[in-house]
C-alpha cells in the first residue's frame, strides 16, 4: 500500500469537529458526575467508550463536543488529555469524601 502523506488537522475539521476549545472552557462542566477519569484516561478507546456511556445523562450533542476536544488532544500526547479530563471531570471523590 502507498503511503500518503494526511494532514490530520484537515480532516478532523472535514469530518466536522469544532475548533479545539480552551481547557478552561470546560472548568468542571462534569463534575457533578464525580466520575473517576483515571481509570480511562491512558487508553483512548476506553476514553470514548465512557464518554459514550455519558450520552443518556448529558445529552448526545455534549459527548460529541467532547470527543472532538479529545482528539484535538490526542495529536499533542497523553498529558494533554489526561490535563483536559481533569479539568472536565475535576477532583473524583470517594465515599470517604477524600480526593483521590
Amino acid at each position: 500500500m502507498p503511503k500518503t502523506t494526511m494532514n490530520i488537522l484537515q480532516v478532523l475539521q472535514e469530518l466536522g469537529a469544532g475548533p479545539k476549545l480552551p481547557n478552561a472552557h470546560f472548568k468542571d462542566k462534569y463534575k457533578h458526575l464525580n466520575i473517576n477519569y483515571r481509570y480511562f484516561s491512558d487508553y483512548y478507546p476506553c476514553i470514548m467508550d465512557a464518554l459514550i456511556e455519558l450520552e443518556p445523562v448529558i445529552g448526545k450533542k455534549a459527548v460529541l463536543e467532547l470527543m472532538e476536544q479529545v482528539l484535538w488532544r490526542v495529536l499533542e500526547g497523553r498529558k494533554p488529555v489526561r490535563e483536559f479530563l481533569q479539568v472536565v471531570f475535576g477532583d473524583y471523590k470517594t465515599l470517604n469524601n477524600s480526593t483521590e
